[in-house]
């Protein structure tokens, strides 16, 4: 700072001003008396340019009205301000003003920083808490910060959005308060190790909202930590999973069904094998082969179409290829667009496959003259469809004599797996055929299946299979006749064989039944109803099925799983009768 005495003291105070980094200046009220160096190199002017100078030409002229309000001559606290240099440029400062004297007289010193970067490190600070503030409120996932004790202090909309609560609401309540109870003795130990330990964790499970609606939710939950390390909160992310969740179930349903279809289908064959009869090794492979050609054929259209519905033309199309092949105007397919139901294609294609076998031997199919024609109409009422089957240009026909496996095996089916009826027509120019079955095989809608199921009794009644009077519940046609042919040669008696729920439970309620041999799906309907009839009268069972697992099913619920052997099915029923063999046959 200036001053015309010369003293080693002032020499002293004036090196340690001008080695401070805060600009300062003195003035009288009104005009600069003096300034260090931090402060000409502030301005960016000599210190002989400043000395003299109003002190409110230092700030810019927009902070000069605030300046005075804070009052120029006054001691004050620190305040901020804006500076202006000398080559009119301003940035922001931090003021103090404190009252002196100087060369005997009042003054005041007028103390100046530089708090450029830290503005900016604030306005930096500020973006970025923005961002986070935008971030937090607007991103897609539920997010909350909590206390250590739980207690949120901080929710966004979507997180409010999925537990199915207001802000203000949650803002008096803990996270523990809003999870699942049954959740509780899990997730609590795992809080209060991330708070102890920092181990975040991950958890799924099903979240039902105060509203009843229930949705299944990813929620992980990590500790926040102070500077020091020390725990200071919890942050939660919540994320609505149910998409996921259920495609996950769909495909674990899925994947069960393939397996049951396959043990199914693997069962079917097995019987068709079984029950095919021929006159020599040669026709019978044939025979064999195709009949599991054409189950081949349906499985591949139910595959492609995700075991849901199969289109009927393709259905036809698909049995008649090969004799389309030979001439396009032998066969002809006519109808409207109907799809039937997964549990209806593979039947309804092993009756096209025979009827189309008998006619490549017999009939239309077996000359190059003979024509087909196949068309289906829906009745008038909408209950029912008719399938017509006309040949004509074949050999003269005669109505067969007796009736052969193929014959057996389409109407057996057409009953017991299409609910239908099939009549012939033995007409000396070609045989004709209408078969009739509801539109219920045709609706993609089914019964929803009971997954409840009654305490079981196990109960015995007698040992031995003759003349023991057997309940055989199956909706496969083919897989029914052989279990039939089984029993038949044991002695029993078959009471059915039911393919229906409300046929087997007429069954089971009313006839004379000791043992009972259920299939697990009938047509989509689930056979348990059927054990608190059996229960009640006191008739053992058994389930028959291709399912890996029964999640409905009595615990201790014999189960004889698809394809089963003739010796297993034996086995099973001697397993259910074997009490007392002085018991005779049951008469319920």
């Amino acid at each position: 700072m200036t001053d015309s005495h010369s003293d080693p003291a002032l020499e002293t105070l004036r090196a340690l001003s001008d080695a401070a980094s805060d600009a300062v200046a003195i003035h009288d009220g009104s005009r600069i008396m003096a300034v260090n160096a931090a402060f000409c190199r502030m301005r960016g002017s000599a210190e002989e340019e400043t000395l003299g100078r109003e002190v409110l030409d230092v700030f810019a002229p927009q902070a000069r009205d605030a300046l005075l309000d804070q009052g120029a001559g006054t001691d004050a606290e620190p305040f901020d301000s804006l500076a202006l240099r000398a080559d009119g440029s301003v940035f922001p400062v931090e003021c103090v003003m404190r009252s002196i004297r100087f060369r005997g007289a009042p003054a005041w010193a007028l103390s100046l920083r530089d708090v450029t970067r830290q503005k900016q490190a604030e306005a930096g600070l500020l973006h970025s808490q923005e961002q986070l503030s935008a971030i937090f409120t607007q991103a897609t996932v539920g997010l909350s910060q909590s206390d250590l004790s739980g207690r949120f202090e901080l929710v966004n909309d979507r997180f409010c959005e999925l537990v199915g609560r207001t802000r203000e609401e949650l803002l008096t309540l803990r996270m523990q308060d809003i999870l699942p109870p049954s959740e509780l003795p899990t997730l609590l130990p795992l809080l209060e190790r991330a708070i102890e330990e920092g181990e975040a964790f991950t958890a799924e499970s099903e979240f039902v909202r105060p509203d009843g609606h229930a949705l299944w939710v990813s929620n992980s939950v990590t500790a926040l930590r102070a500077m020091g390390g020390q725990p200071s909160g919890l942050l939660q992310i919540i994320v609505d999973i149910s998409e996921r969740h259920s495609a996950e179930e769909r495909q674990r349903l899925l994947m069960r069904e393939v397996d049951h279809r396959a043990k199914n289908a693997l069962a079917v064959v097995q019987a068709l094998v079984r029950l095919t009869r021929a006159d020599t090794p040669a026709a019978f492979v044939l025979a064999v082969e195709g009949r599991v050609s054409a189950l081949a054929r349906t499985h591949t259209l139910l595959a492609k179409n995700r075991w849901s519905s199969v289109d009927l033309r393709q259905i036809l199309e698909g049995e008649l290829a090969p004799y389309q092949a030979q001439r396009r105007t032998r066969v002809h397919i006519d109808g409207p667009s109907v799809a039937l139901l997964a549990d209806a294609v593979q039947p309804l294609g092993m009756i096209v496959h025979e009827l189309a076998t008998n006619a490549a031997k017999h009939g239309a199919l077996s000359n190059p003259n003979g024509r087909l024609e196949l068309t289906w109409t829906i009745e008038p009422d909408g209950k029912s469809m008719e399938l017509r089957w006309a040949e004509s240009g074949g050999p003269p026909v005669r109505t067969p004599g007796r009736s052969g496996f193929g014959s057996t095996l389409i109407e057996r089916t057409a009953k017991h797996q299409l609910s239908g009826v099939i009549q012939y027509d033995w007409r000396p120019e070609g045989m004709n055929c209408t078969i009739r079955m509801p539109t219920t095989q045709l609706l993609l809608s089914r019964p929803a299946s009971d997954s409840k199921s009654p305490p079981v009794k196990r109960m015995r009644v007698g040992a031995g299979l003759v003349g023991r009077r057997v309940l055989v519940v199956e909706d496969d046609a083919l897989l029914a006749m052989t279990v039939e042919l089984t029993l038949a040669s044991e002695g029993c008696v078959v009471v059915g064989p039911a393919s229906t729920l409300t046929d087997t439970i007429r069954l089971a309620a009313g006839d004379s039944i000791d043992v009972a041999i259920l299939d697990v799906n009938l047509r989509g309907r689930s056979i348990f109803p059927v054990i608190e009839v059996l229960e009640e009268r006191g008739i053992p069972y058994l389930f028959t099925t291709g399912y890996e697992n029964l999640e409905a099913a009595p615990a201790d619920a014999p189960i004889l799983r698809k394809p089963f052997t003739r010796e297993e099915l034996v086995r099973a029923l001697l397993g259910l009768l074997a009490a007392d063999p002085a018991d005779g046959p049951s008469k319920k």
